[in-house]
């Protein structure tokens, strides 16, 4: 049951292919009071509506920090900026689902990004079930991974390493920040001592609402209409170099719309899973607690899953899960085809990290769904990286799309990759890192006297979205924003993991906000004994 008390489910628009689309680090709401923040967020919003209109897809999953939290007065406007953020979403009448970062909510700290050091030794189980030890490779490096086990010296090493040079590279940039609002703010009161100001304003919510459809002297907003004929996953013709645009895809001017998208309804209380301990919102998850509920008081937005959400002690407050039907004759008769996660990695008030009880919770869900349902593919979004994407690079041949920053992983993962590889995630969607794109499948096996994984070998695919947003920080390679696109054939990933197909159906590119595509996925090939 969906929010209407209906049987519903989150099916294809058309055919049995569902695409879902990343969008990662957007950072609305930085210099809310200045004059160039504003500016950035407009690009934002455009690089949004952009891919949206390239992909039109059946979901898109919002994966950490669309805003920065650190410079907003509360939470009243944090949802100001959330508003702005599902507004090309609810134009478009688009579904969405969100899973926190670590800048979007921030109560009794300044959110700066800050990676612990990893001094607490984990246990070699998860609840009282042990995972599979595993071994993950592949063509640069040969490591083993000890499910729940702390990282080696030389990884945490690497860790705290590429930490440090990431923390002085955002120290050197805050400086840059500030120097440039000071600079403008002198020449705003400047420009009011000469009677008229030397930058434009960004309007207010309300004040827009009052002028929507009036005359202006505001650019007009555009909307593009898309082209029908490229296929998915390829640029369309409009889109590739010396290519002309048709006559369709020229830029039609239309009124001024509010910023600002509300919810239709109020903030619902979140419904704890069945059988899962039920554990209290800590102190220092209010406000991230607060953003979650306000999210799902949008009738568009997923967020909150069916099973439930699953609080962690440690403050992560976005875990749930969401199945994904062929049709709707699925929906009705409640057989699922794929199964979409999310994980909570913390950030601003709460630690960075994966707890125990988070790893715990998805093991026994998963479990249990597969009791229920038998076996479904089953891809997994959450912020920060795990400890895992120190092991890949972009260079490797099995690789695809760019790397362009430093990878700078949650405290702790608890063995993740273990486990993801027992219950059938076989990709793992990240942002964070806003120089990455790329996607590297790992291979997970089983080690002699261990738990299977499923078959003796097994990929799963690393990956990270691309950057969104003109916000954050931003690398030289990674100019040009966009997003990461999944596509999920829901007729043939079930049947893939039955032996009874030669391909899962699933594939993954990045469309860039010039309509051009980059990283596809290679042809993946039938799992070996």
């Amino acid at each position: 049951m969906h929010k209407s008390g209906v049987p519903k489910g989150l099916i294809p628009q058309q055919g049995t292919i569902f695409k879902i689309l990343q969008v990662a680090d957007a950072h609305f709401g930085e210099d809310p009071d200045g004059t160039w923040g504003p500016e950035q967020d407009k690009k934002s919003t455009k690089v949004i509506e952009a891919v949206l209109d390239y992909e039109r897809p059946d979901l898109v999953v919002l994966s950490g920090d669309e805003i920065t939290g650190e410079g907003l007065k509360g939470q009243k406007e944090i949802q100001k900026y959330w508003q702005r953020v599902v507004k090309p979403l609810q134009d478009r009448g688009i579904q969405w689902t969100m899973v926190l970062g670590n800048h979007d909510v921030c109560q009794t700290s300044d959110c700066k990004h800050e990676v612990q050091r990893l001094e607490k030794e984990t246990a070699g189980t998860i609840g009282h079930s042990a995972l599979p030890q595993i071994a993950a490779w592949n063509n640069r490096l040969n490591a083993t991974v000890h499910s729940g086990a702390a990282p080696s010296p030389s990884q945490q090493s690497i860790a705290e390493e590429l930490a440090e040079k990431r923390k002085k590279e955002e120290e050197r940039r805050e400086a840059v920040i500030e120097g440039e609002k000071k600079e403008r703010e002198a020449e705003e009161r400047l420009g009011k001592i000469m009677g008229k100001g030397v930058r434009e304003i960004y309007p207010d919510d309300y004040k827009a609402e009052e002028k929507a459809g009036a005359p202006t002297e505001e650019e007009p907003s555009y909307e593009y209409a898309p082209s029908d004929t490229a296929q998915p996953g390829e640029p369309s013709a409009e889109a590739q170099p010396g290519v002309v645009p048709s006559e369709e895809k020229k830029a039609i001017p239309k009124k001024l719309q509010p910023l600002g998208a509300k919810p239709e309804g109020k903030p619902p209380k979140l419904k704890p899973p069945v059988g899962v301990p039920v554990n209290p919102v800590p102190p220092e998850a209010k406000g991230r607690e607060d953003l979650m509920r306000y999210d799902m008081a949008y009738k568009s937005s997923w967020t909150g899953g069916e099973g439930g959400v699953f609080i962690s002690k440690g403050g992560g407050v976005s875990n749930y899960y969401l199945r994904l039907f062929k049709d709707q004759q699925d929906v009705n008769n409640d057989k699922p085809s794929a199964i979409l996660w999310f994980l909570d990695t913390g950030g601003g008030d709460t630690a960075e990290t994966i707890n125990e009880d988070q790893v715990h919770w998805l093991q026994v869900t998963s479990s249990r769904l597969k009791e229920k349902h038998g076996p479904l593919p089953g891809m997994l979004y959450m912020h920060i990286p795990s400890k895992d994407y120190l092991h890949v690079t972009a260079s490797d041949n099995s690789c695809f799309g760019f790397e362009d920053d430093y990878i700078t992983p949650v405290m702790e993962d608890q063995g993740l990759l273990s486990l993801l590889a027992a219950a059938e995630i076989d990709w793992l969607m990240v942002g964070h890192d806003h120089g990455n794109d790329f996607c590297c499948p790992v291979r997970v096996t089983s080690k002699a006297g261990a738990s299977p994984v499923r078959h003796n070998a097994w990929n799963v695919h690393l990956c990270f979205g691309r950057h969104t947003g003109w916000g954050g920080y931003s690398t030289p390679g990674m100019q040009t924003r966009g997003a990461r696109v999944l596509e999920i054939d829901l007729a043939m990933a079930k049947k893939f993991l039955t032996r009874t197909a030669s391909a899962p159906g699933i594939n993954s590119w990045v469309r860039l906000e010039n309509g051009m595509v980059t990283g596809s996925s290679p042809p993946i090939p039938q799992p070996f004994e």
